[in-house]
């Protein structure tokens, strides 16, 4: 089961405006779909990502896009979207407080 966190969607919707504003509704379109489907892979492949940098957390690296989705692997096949992140340059990202981990 995929369960967003409010952050997670908030990030989400931040990222489809973004292209919006730029001009490319459909590329901001395409890029939260690309972000769903990735999402929908974790729970048949949850430990797909690496160790986060957050205690408890993973992180999920999307090559084909500047994004990278934080997430947490819980029992019984409970998989909670922490945090989308954008990685185009602004490293470090916003921090991840561990409530949002929970």
């Amino acid at each position: 089961m995929i369960v967003w966190s409010k952050s997670a969607y908030a990030d989400l919707k931040k990222a489809a405006a973004f292209f919006t504003e730029q001009g490319n509704p459909e590329l901001g379109r395409k890029i939260t779909l690309y972000i769903g489907r990735a999402a929908e892979r974790l729970a048949q492949f949850p430990l797909a990502g690496r160790k986060g940098r957050v205690e408890g957390t993973r992180e999920l690296p999307m090559p084909k896009i500047p994004y990278l989705m934080v997430y947490v692997f819980g029992k019984p096949h409970k998989i909670k979207i922490v945090r989308v992140l954008a990685t185009d340059g602004l490293w470090p990202a916003p921090p991840i407080s561990p409530e949002q981990a929970e």
